[in-house]
């Protein structure tokens, strides 16, 4: 079985220094794949051209895609990601599965240790999986629960097939999976989420998109995002009298997050904002 990554990063060494551990995880887990440097500035490009030559030198293909600078654009996001996947389809040798991750994503140590033996047993009941999202906000000990959070599972799992390809729209947040996986999806939604062709994986994803300064540069992100931006801007700045949470246990967060990313809540002012 070989499994593909799939990532497309922008700016994640001054995230938090998210580039290091979602790299580390690919690392353990992927026999090779593509990953976009979209136009970083701080350092991202640098340490991603030294990591894929460090897995080549392992045996391992991980092709790059680099934006120039002044080229990146949120809302042609989806052009950049079939572009990624042409890559897959035309170069070395084609992965049974390719697996989508952000670079604030991680999962726990024992999802990470036991996922190949899933996918080479379970993951093959179906062709494309979802996985729940575990919110941290602004710390690593509580989760929002409040205005879907919690809700979250994404189709970030896709068995390879050479004809897969993008719907491609100008727009944020268009479906962030392969248009031919639609109907399967579709139809697993209307039957309560897992069913047939498209289940739901028993891994937990920890997206820390919200933690610490992630936060501030989801906000600055979003500022200039037309439409969306003031409705994203407070959906992820507010905490008000009606917002909820969870605890977050130790056990769902990978050792190195736990060991380098904020587990204190930052001050909250009358409004309930930053």
């Amino acid at each position: 079985m070989r499994l593909y990554g799939f990532l497309k990063i922008r700016n994640e060494v001054i995230r938090e220094g998210n580039l290091y551990r979602v790299l580390s995880q690919m690392e353990q887990i992927c026999d090779g794949g593509v990953i976009c440097d979209d136009a970083s500035v701080d350092g991202t490009t640098e340490v991603i051209e030294a990591w894929c030559e460090k897995q080549l030198d392992a045996g391992k293909n991980w092709w790059q895609l680099q934006i120039a600078h002044g080229e990146n654009n949120f809302r042609r996001e989806m052009h950049v990601k079939q572009k990624m996947l042409d890559m897959l389809h035309t170069l070395g040798p084609k992965p049974d599965w390719i697996l989508w991750q952000d670079g604030d994503e991680l999962f726990s140590d024992a999802d990470l240790a036991n996922f190949r033996l899933w996918l080479e047993t379970e993951g093959e009941q179906a062709d494309v999986w979802a996985f729940h999202y575990t919110q941290p906000w602004r710390s690593l000990l509580w989760a929002r629960t409040d205005n879907g959070f919690d809700q979250g599972w994404f189709w970030k799992l896709w068995r390879y097939s050479p004809d897969l390809k993008f719907e491609l729209a100008d727009q944020l947040h268009s479906y962030q999976f392969p248009k031919n996986y639609y109907p399967a999806i579709m139809e697993a939604v209307q039957r309560g989420g897992s069913h047939g062709r498209a289940r739901r994986a028993p891994q937990d994803i920890l997206h820390v998109g919200n933690v610490g300064k992630n936060l501030v540069w989801k906000c600055i992100q979003y500022r200039n995002s037309g439409p969306l931006q003031e409705a994203s801007m407070d959906r992820h700045l507010r905490f008000g009298p009606n917002c909820g949470y969870r605890a977050v246990g130790e056990s769902g967060i990978p050792k190195r997050a736990w060991d380098e990313l904020p587990r204190t809540t930052f001050a909250l002012n009358g409004t309930g904002k930053l």
